[in-house]
């Protein structure tokens, strides 16, 4: 019902407060989804103030118990991790399970497509073995971050001129 309210699902008025409210109650009933939908409105803030230690405590311990929903929780560790190595740790694991949006993160990040503070080294081969991981999965982000990485590393071998052309793109 949480995500009814969430979502504006079965006809009912978007009431992010309402929806908070449901997912706390059926995370105390025990609900692992409920904990990462919590958990995600926790962090950004939505429908609620903005928790972004709670929300990681709450996903840590879903992580720790294990279950269907510990990637979700190690993805969304990740996505709140201020360092990228602490980051990478948690996609790692959430991708082991084979969580497609963590793999997609990974790629991302080898890529250099994350900001932090603390400098992270681009391995654009890794962010290449991700993307395929993910796209194998299904995910077609990765696919078209896979064509883009590629026709990238294509322009430059073929010259400055053209891979400047394409950067160009990248920047529209």
């Amino acid at each position: 019902l949480g995500t009814c309210y969430r979502r504006g699902d079965l006809g009912l008025e978007i009431d992010s407060p309402k929806a908070v409210a449901l997912y706390e109650r059926a995370v105390e009933l025990g609900d692992a989804k409920a904990v990462v939908h919590l958990g995600l409105m926790l962090a950004d803030g939505d429908g609620c103030p903005k928790d972004e230690a709670r929300a990681a405590a709450l996903f840590e311990a879903l992580s720790k118990a294990k279950g269907p929903w510990a990637p979700w929780a190690e993805n969304a560790l990740g996505r709140l991790a201020t360092d990228p190595r602490e980051a990478e740790k948690h996609w790692l694991r959430a991708a082991e399970d084979g969580f497609s949006i963590a793999m997609v993160n990974l790629g991302s990040l080898y890529e250099g497509r994350f900001s932090y503070a603390t400098a992270f080294p681009t391995d654009l081969v890794a962010a290449e073995d991700w993307y395929c991981e993910a796209a194998a999965h299904g995910r077609e982000d990765a696919k078209f971050n896979l064509q883009r990485i590629r026709a990238a590393a294509l322009a430059k071998r073929r010259g400055p001129r053209a891979f400047r052309a394409f950067e160009g793109l990248l920047a529209a």
